[in-house]
């Protein structure tokens, strides 16, 4: 639903106005808004995939593309803060010939979820381990350690 309205040009609102006349539970405003930057980061990023596979066709006329996997690239990236203290951290995949960022990796070090159930359930119990087992598929940490060099 996000993404049709989004494709006629319509916002929150309107969705939200079309699910109060239709008797539906609505959207919040959040969860609009977040779904509709991953479908436009989405759709970018496949713009510019798309304009660098076009890229690689044009220089090699003769027919031999080479895989996506033989492309040249180059790795960037920056935490949120200077120094030590950084829990965000953004890097991105960019093509040396077209300078477009094909893909990226948000790195953070800091969970919500983790920091309450630490608090709720007392890092040490029994209960905070069963959690975490459960809890390790979706947790938001996927970096440890202070923010390193670009690798």
């Amino acid at each position: 639903m996000t993404q049709a309205f989004l494709y006629i040009g319509k916002g929150h609102t309107a969705m939200e106005q079309f699910a109060m006349i239709m008797n539906m539970s609505k959207l919040s405003g959040r969860s609009f808004h977040d779904h509709a930057i991953k479908v436009a980061t989405e759709k970018i990023l496949e713009e510019a995939r798309c304009d660098v596979r076009k890229a690689y066709s044009e220089l090699y006329a003769d027919g031999e593309i080479p895989s996506p996997l033989n492309i040249s690239v180059s790795y960037d990236g920056t935490w949120h803060t200077r120094g030590h203290t950084s829990c965000y951290g953004v890097g991105c995949v960019i093509d040396l010939l077209t300078g477009f960022i094909i893909d990226y990796e948000i790195m953070s070090k800091y969970c919500q979820e983790c920091h309450i159930a630490a608090k709720d359930l007392d890092k040490d119990s029994c209960e905070y381990n069963m959690w975490q087992e459960g809890h390790a598929k979706v947790c938001s940490v996927n970096h440890e350690g202070p923010p390193e060099p670009w690798r």
